[in-house]
């Protein structure tokens, strides 16, 4: 047992402790397939897939698409030009168009081997989705375990954090998806200050760094969420926190600026260019309402789930974790303050009774640490105004802190705060249940379980992604073609927010077969003269038009008939009539598959995009 310098000495509160044989490795292996079958299992019945559910469909046709398109934008410039990797192929001419929103360059790497094996759009994005589900169940039932030494209050736990409100509300938000990287990021933070060893620090890093290319918004308050925990740990050692720690933080932070540093330049630049900053939002803040807000559609929940209809933007404010877990964390917080008052915060193991599992007791000062980085992160979470007044924690980070600027729905910044809710009810069932008998706490944990899944269960809807050979013909066409600049008309109007995120993003993933550069686009912003030419050039072939695709170096323009991800198109004879007008104007004309390929000739480069300001996109939560 190793006691921090500065600390009371915990050997003489520990006399008298009943030792228990660390369990052999058999029985560790066995303890954690278990509890991986039963991961497996949970994942099976929240979620429900079937394999025409995995390789043909995803919850909707706009976020996720958005998140195909960067994970197939981000793999195809990884590996063919990555020094632009932000110069994606979309709002064609800007530049650094992918810093428009996150760039999920995690779910780009993560998804290849699936592409690579001839996987669909769809199977790679649900594996993604699947797998960071699994991670976070992973991580929070180890951190939780770490905490509080005991598997069936850490498997409870985890149940919680994945499938609360908050995950089956964004489950179209891949980059949401990925919140399991803070239990496993505070878990190796909270080892390598404990042991220092440099392997952790290396994770730690890793992890840290991972939260850049995975969502900004957690990048963002794990940043402060970190900044707390170290010095919150500096202060219970009084400072002296002895020998072999300057190290390990230093491998952390070098190693997590390597990866953070080239990818978060170009949105700094953006910023600093552009005076590209998001809009504070105080409509989209969290506050305790949010706590018993079920996501949408809770099946057993129903009388919640009505007394939640009218909640504005209800999807950025559904935080329920059950009634249970709730009930479970209110009486931790109480049963932390207890033992912190009778016995200290030490930041040694506290053998204070009968270890489960062979492990130690709960370490009351890493769940203090917890606590209190999960409350700053509710309190920045708040938003830009509470009870009316505008001087709040997130305000300050939004002027000061790099990063806080490009945050509009803070909601989502309550993340930590959730997991320090669920760390706190694992906290509270393993000290009510300490005296039970081991087979008795398993039947208890597995109603506990199945009450907390059911609390949590909401109906789950599915769309498939167009790819009939019809849909794709003009794209493969363009891939055989001369490289240029393309428009697809007619231009989903921004008017109108559903349209255009379903449609343009499903453009997007097409272009993936061609990758020619797209006037077109979607994202969190969009460039200052994109509205205007949606209308400009929603009117070709008139002349304004035909001026406005010479001045961007069009080559290509796309006339889409009939349907395109449920949306009108054109109708043929109005396709017909804009091809004839185009041919005689001397464009080559031809018909493929539902839409027809104009090529204006005009061979334009695709190198030297200018640079433009952007505008956000309405609605938008990026």
């Amino acid at each position: 047992m190793r006691t921090r310098p500065g600390l009371p000495d915990a050997r003489a509160d520990n006399a008298g402790a009943t030792d228990t044989a660390t369990p052999g490795a058999t029985h560790a292996w066995r303890r954690r397939l278990g509890v991986g079958l039963v991961f497996v299992a949970c994942l099976a019945v929240m979620l429900r897939p079937t394999w025409y559910s995995l390789t043909r469909t995803v919850p909707n046709l706009g976020d996720p698409a958005l998140n195909i398109w960067f994970y197939e934008w981000g793999r195809h410039a990884l590996l063919s030009d990555p020094v632009h990797v932000f110069d994606a192929n979309i709002f064609w001419p800007s530049s650094l168009t992918l810093a428009y929103s996150e760039n999920m360059l995690l779910g780009a790497v993560a998804t290849a081997p699936v592409r690579w094996l001839g996987g669909s759009w769809a199977l790679a994005w649900n594996a993604f989705a699947i797998a960071c589900l699994a991670l976070c169940l992973g991580a929070t039932y180890s951190l939780v375990r770490y905490l509080v030494g005991r598997t069936d209050a850490a498997v409870i736990s985890a149940l919680a954090f994945t499938f609360g409100a908050f995950v089956m509300s964004h489950l179209p938000h891949g980059q949401l998806l990925t919140l399991g990287l803070f239990p496993l990021a505070l878990l190796l933070l909270l080892r390598t200050l404990d042991e220092r060893r440099t392997p952790l620090a290396v994770g730690t890093g890793l992890s840290t760094g991972a939260f850049v290319i995975a969502s900004l918004y957690y990048a963002a308050i794990w940043g402060l969420v970190l900044v707390i925990v170290v010095v919150g740990y500096l202060i219970l050692v009084r400072f002296r926190p002895g020998p072999g720690l300057v190290r390990p933080l230093l491998v952390l932070g070098l190693v997590a600026a390597a990866i953070a540093v080239p990818v978060g330049l170009p949105y700094l630049r953006l910023q600093r260019e552009q005076d590209l900053t998001r809009p504070m939002v105080p409509e989209w803040g969290f506050n305790a309402r949010d706590l018993v807000t079920p996501a949408p559609g809770a099946i057993v929940e129903q009388p919640l789930d009505e007394w939640a209809e009218d909640y504005p933007t209800r999807w950025e404010h559904a935080f329920f974790p059950g009634f249970v877990v709730l009930a479970l964390a209110a009486a931790g917080a109480i049963v932390l303050a207890r033992d912190l008052r009778r016995r200290g915060v030490r930041l040694d193991r506290d053998h204070d009774g009968r270890p489960d599992d062979g492990r130690a007791p709960p370490h009351r000062a890493f769940v203090l640490l917890t606590a209190v980085g999960g409350g700053a992160a509710f309190a920045v979470a708040a938003g830009p105004t509470v009870l009316g007044l505008d001087v709040t924690p997130f305000r300050a980070l939004y002027n000061f802190v790099p990063g806080f600027n490009g945050v509009r729905v803070t909601s989502r910044l309550a993340v930590p705060g959730m997991l320090a809710l669920v760390v706190l009810a694992a906290y509270a069932y393993q000290s009510v249940t300490r005296a039970l008998a081991p087979r008795s706490r398993a039947v208890l944990a597995s109603v506990v379980g199945a009450v907390v899944l059911l609390e949590l269960a909401v109906p789950l809807t599915r769309v498939e992604i167009p790819d009939d050979r019809a849909t794709l013909a003009v794209y493969h066409a363009l891939a055989r073609r001369p490289d240029g600049p393309v428009v697809e008309l007619p231009m989903a109007p921004l008017t109108d927010a559903t349209q255009w995120a379903n449609l343009e993003s499903t453009r997007m993933i097409y272009s993936s077969i061609d990758w020619n550069p797209r006037v077109n686009g979607y994202s969190g912003y969009w460039p200052p003269d994109y509205p205007g030419d949606v209308a400009t050039l929603n009117r070709f072939p008139d002349p304004a038009a035909w001026d406005r695709l010479d001045a961007l170096g069009v080559r290509y323009v796309v006339l889409h008939t009939g349907e395109q991800a449920g949306y009108p198109q054109l109708t043929d004879r109005q396709a017909r009539s804009i091809a004839t007008a185009a041919r005689a104007r001397g464009a080559q004309v031809g018909r493929v598959g539902n839409a027809w390929l104009v090529d204006l000739g005009q061979g334009a480069s695709t190198e030297g995009k200018t640079l433009n300001a952007s505008s956000p996109a309405p609605g938008s939560g990026r």
